[in-house]
């Protein structure tokens, strides 16, 4: 017998049974989200920026309620802004505090979040769209919102040259 089928017999069958499978574990359900707003609030799914002056791109705050049993949490958030890469977007991944689960009652988390520089352009309007994912991996569904550029203080303080 050859050192080869000697190998393989020794080696015994691949997989025989599939108990490597488990059940997906709980799912994030966002029940709302919350977008930047400016003037204390009154104007939501704004952001003021000066790409000048942050350096190219914009920093934001999205707020996301959710929930999720008590013995799960989210560790971070999938971000697609629509038109960054593709006409959909591409995910970016952006780390978030671990947020337990409070049952049936909502729970906040804030996703701190770049705007990307290719889709700064006062007065656009963008949509972008956002997703929890739990420690073990599993994803909410996607809430997509609305979101405009505005000219920060700063730059509207700037006379035009």
């Amino acid at each position: 017998m050859g050192s080869f089928t000697a190998a393989m017999l020794l080696a015994g069958p691949a997989c025989t049974h599939s108990d490597g499978w488990s059940e997906p574990g709980p799912r994030p359900q966002v029940t709302r989200v919350v977008g930047p707003s400016i003037n204390e609030g009154k104007t939501r799914d704004t952001v003021q920026c000066s790409p000048s002056v942050s350096g190219g791109a914009c920093p934001m705050t999205v707020t996301v309620y959710f929930t999720l049993p008590e013995d799960q949490f989210v560790s971070k958030a999938y971000v697609r802004f629509q038109g960054d890469g593709s006409d959909e977007g591409v995910d970016r991944e952006y780390i978030v505090e671990p947020r337990y689960g409070g049952g049936r009652s909502e729970v906040a988390v804030p996703v701190n979040v770049i705007v990307p520089p290719g889709l700064i352009r006062v007065g656009a309007l963008n949509r972008y769209s956002i997703r929890l994912v739990t420690g073990a991996g599993e994803m909410s569904e996607r809430s997509t919102l609305p979101l405009s550029i505005e000219k920060s203080p700063e730059e509207k303080a700037t006379p035009a040259e």
